[in-house]
């Protein structure tokens, strides 16, 4: 069958004898097996008859494991392959195998692997066993491991397809389009017919490398402040190891007080930057951000890192110092952590903290969130901040307690829509492009 990663001569190799299973399976057992061999799935009956009257033959009860895998009984054909595993015999290596695909299958990505690990500690170069453990690690997002084991095998053997697309994936999941789609081409060379390359180069081709957020609101601060808020943000990929980030925002708030000296309070900020992957899953983030409000100006230089711990983790931290137009300094700083729960859950947790010792300015702000993503293309985000210990002053952004949901839904998959409602009376609209 094609999801089986033994052969055909292989399923009537010799077995050594075992305790409570006979050397060689049964002129019944020989017949259900090769029922299987020319019908599939359609000789589960067969098989499960056979297991049934009592047979607990190794190779039988791998093709009864393989038959409910078709079926998609996930758990079912797990429990029938571990229990082939306590029949030592030389049809370990098989079993142990298909028990891995069938693993990943029910997405237990990380016992899958210790079933490869298995395989490769009694026979070290079964490129079988080292390539279904490279994707695993790059299944569970540890891309670098990843990388590093198909490198490896591609060093042995530079004509092993299913290393250059293993290759290929994980380039592509590390936004590294130039690089995924040299190892597509090197598969290409090798089978000018493999869907799976091809697929994966039209994939990329719709893969976005640029990326441009457009959102407006109004606020209604109080009964005599009014806001209107405009911002943008894009990025674009330079190259697979560097992106550039840049973005705009402009408030313009209008008082309706006859006693206000100016009618409008202004605030521009302009910010650009770069993110670099300098080492498997460390990104360093030096960004410039510009601020020009009525009265004064800032600049500011900030320097990030981000951390991929794990699958579900990443860790962030940036540290903004600044000057403002009299020439006195500042500094913001961020910890911030975000996570990945199943597939629809990532929360995120963000702390800032601000001084300016020259006005006597000290703000702490801690911010939650929550995104789910419904079904496909439609996601919702809650979140809430509470800035503390200080007199609010616009450089944290968050008034003492706000609140906020947004949805998003995409459409044609270059596009995404957005709305929000926010504490303080407040509500906006956006748009994402993608191309």
């Amino acid at each position: 069958m094609g999801l089986a990663v033994f052969t055909w001569l292989s399923a009537w190799s010799t077995l050594s004898s075992a305790a409570g299973a006979p050397a060689t399976p049964s002129p019944r057992e020989d017949a259900a097996i090769v029922a299987y061999h020319n019908d599939g799935v359609a000789a589960y009956d067969r098989l499960a008859a056979v297991v049934a009257e009592g047979s607990a033959h190794p190779r039988v009860l791998l093709y009864l494991a393989l038959a409910k895998r078709e079926r998609n009984e996930l758990t079912a054909a797990i429990e029938v392959l571990r229990e082939a595993l306590e029949s030592p015999a030389d049809l370990e290596r098989e079993l142990r195998l298909e028990l891995a695909v069938t693993l990943s299958f029910d997405g237990a990505l990380l016992e899958a692997q210790t079933q490869y690990e298995a395989v490769l500690a009694n026979t070290p170069a079964d490129r079988v066993a080292r390539t279904g453990r490279a994707r695993m690690l790059a299944w569970r997002g540890r891309l670098g491991d990843a990388r590093s084991a198909f490198e490896a095998l591609l060093k042995e053997d530079g004509s092993d397809p299913q290393a250059w697309l293993g290759l290929a994936a994980v380039e592509a999941a590390a936004v590294r389009p130039r690089l995924a789609r040299a190892a597509y081409q090197e598969v290409l060379a090798l089978d000018e017919d493999n869907t799976e390359a091809r697929r994966g180069l039209r994939q990329l081709e719709a893969t976005p490398r640029a990326q441009v957020n457009i959102f407006g609101g109004y606020a209604n601060v109080a009964q005599t402040h009014h806001a209107g808020m405009a911002e943008l943000d894009a990025t674009f990929e330079l190259r697979s190891y560097a992106t550039l980030v840049g973005g705009y925002a402009s408030s313009v708030m209008r008082f309706d007080d006859p006693i206000s000296a100016d009618q409008f309070s202004q605030q521009h900020v302009a910010r650009a930057g770069v993110v670099f992957n300098i080492r498997r899953r460390v990104y360093l983030i030096p960004q410039y951000q510009g601020l020009v409000t009525n009265d004064e100006h800032h600049h500011g230089l900030s320097l990030g890192l981000a951390v991929v711990a794990n699958e579900h983790l990443t860790l962030s931290a940036a540290a903004r110092p600044g000057v403002w137009s009299d020439g006195h300094l500042d500094l913001l700083g961020r910890v911030s952590a975000e996570g990945q729960i199943g597939k629809r859950l990532r929360p995120s947790a963000h702390v800032y903290v601000y001084r300016d010792p020259t006005r006597q300015l000290s703000s702490q702000a801690v911010v939650g969130k929550l995104s789910v993503d419904l079904v496909r293309r439609v996601t919702i985000t809650g979140g809430g901040g509470w800035q503390f210990d200080g007199v609010h002053h616009g450089q944290i952004g968050l008034g003492q307690l706000d609140v906020w949901a947004t949805a998003r839904i995409g459409f044609f998959a270059r596009y995404e829509i957005s709305t929000g409602a926010y504490t303080r009376h407040a509500a906006g609209a956006g748009l994402r492009l993608r191309w």
